[in-house]
């Protein structure tokens, strides 16, 4: 979404506008994520289908496009909407050409709706040969349309560790009952969803990427520090946790974006930890500490050389925060 909004943006976009534009595409984007149903995913990456109209939406905001010019820019992408869940199975490079091509064809789009000079197809969305219809076998119209009680950019869930979000809950259960030594513990067994389990289940990772994916590697590295930063190291250097990877049992049961973390001691003494949702959730959101935390840690930034260029060069930075936040200003920065 905001690579799409930031590619259109020029020197005379306020950082007002862009926000806007930004949380524009978010509500596309779920709405229409949503809206495709559970049975979309088991064949299509919704980061591409739903991504690449909310990037649309978003980027015809950014250019300043009017409202038919939106709705012509949500059209036009919505027609071309695609990407195979296989480059999740197959946790390929794929999935990032997903990301490009969908904030890339979302800003051509949005800038062929600005030209006028190809009308979009009208029922795209909800027509018998459209793309619900195509995408999906439990799609429902109605939910594009449906009451928030907030809009969808304030309840995005934010992935806060370096892992595969499938497997946060069980880091952070893991977490929970460490620091272990790997070899007192006789036995790891893990509980979690079973498309994670499908999607991030590998015991013997050889790399760091393997590694990220691996929800036994990132029990094992959280149980033996105790902490789920040593997730960011990538795969662990400690053989003997690499080998407590190799020992985790993987069970599937319904517990949603959370996971349920026993182990059995070598002496026998077995403890459990559960976490209902991970932090970062919707349901268990960040707080600004932790928000910012994962700033500094992804960007080695505290983020106002970034802000800095969004606003004029006349602009302090209290001016840009004063813009983008109201009043809300003095209640984060006090």
């Amino acid at each position: 979404m905001w690579s799409a909004v930031c590619a259109v943006a020029d020197d005379a976009t306020s950082l007002e506008h862009a926000l806007s534009a930004g949380a524009l595409g978010y509500e596309v984007t779920t709405r229409f994520a949503t809206a495709l149903g559970p049975a979309h995913r088991r064949y299509w990456h919704a980061t591409a289908t739903a991504g690449i109209v909310g990037a649309a939406a978003g980027a015809s905001r950014a250019l300043g496009g009017s409202w038919q010019e939106t709705v012509a820019a949500v059209g036009h992408a919505a027609s071309v909407a695609g990407g195979s869940i296989q480059a999740i199975v197959e946790r390929s490079g794929t999935r990032f050409f997903h990301r490009a091509h969908a904030a890339a064809a979302g800003v051509a789009a949005a800038r062929v709706a600005r030209a006028g000079g190809a009308p979009a197809t009208r029922y795209g969305l909800e027509g018998d040969g459209g793309v619900l219809a195509a995408l999906s076998g439990d799609s429902d119209s109605e939910l594009l349309l449906a009451e928030r009680v907030e809009p969808a950019i304030a309840t995005t869930g934010i992935r806060l560790h370096a892992a595969s979000g499938f497997a946060h809950g069980a880091a952070e259960a893991a977490a929970t009952l460490g620091s272990v030594r790997p070899e007192s513990i006789s036995e790891v067994r893990i509980t979690i969803s079973a498309g994670a389990a499908a999607l991030a289940s590998n015991p013997h990772p050889l790399d760091d990427e393997q590694a990220w994916w691996s929800v036994e590697h990132t029990v094992a590295a959280c149980l033996a520090a105790g902490d789920v930063s040593v997730l960011e190291r990538g795969l662990s250097a400690d053989p003997s946790v690499r080998d407590l990877a190799g020992r985790v049992a993987v069970e599937t049961g319904d517990v949603g974006w959370g996971a349920v973390v026993a182990l059995r001691r070598t002496d026998g003494e077995e403890q459990t930890a559960v976490s209902d949702v991970p932090l970062g959730h919707p349901e268990r959101p960040a707080g600004e500490e932790e928000l910012l935390a994962k700033w500094r840690r992804l960007t080695a930034s505290d983020g106002s050389a970034l802000l800095e260029t969004l606003c004029s060069p006349s602009s302090s930075l209290e001016d840009v925060l004063d813009q983008a936040l109201g009043h809300r200003r003095a209640e984060l920065f006090p």
